[in-house]
């Protein structure tokens, strides 16, 4: 079975938007069945929020800061 991680509210996603090594990281907003809310600095050119499914591809992991204990 595939199991995988479902994002928190203050969870810092990391992605590979060209698929090599990690380029970017967002702040989980809001998780729904499905997709997540995360804001973002430099996307658009700016600091925007950005919803993004759950199974995309350009996601390589999240980093929950509780796990600093």
């Amino acid at each position: 079975a595939d199991v995988r991680y479902t994002p928190n509210v203050g969870d810092v996603v990391i992605y590979s938007e060209r698929g090599e090594r990690p380029d970017h990281t967002g702040i989980i907003l809001e998780v729904h069945d499905g997709h997540y809310v995360s804001v973002e600095g430099n996307y658009n050119n700016g600091v925007n929020q950005r919803n993004v499914s759950l199974d995309s591809e350009i996601i390589l992991g999240y980093f929950s800061p509780s796990d600093l204990g």
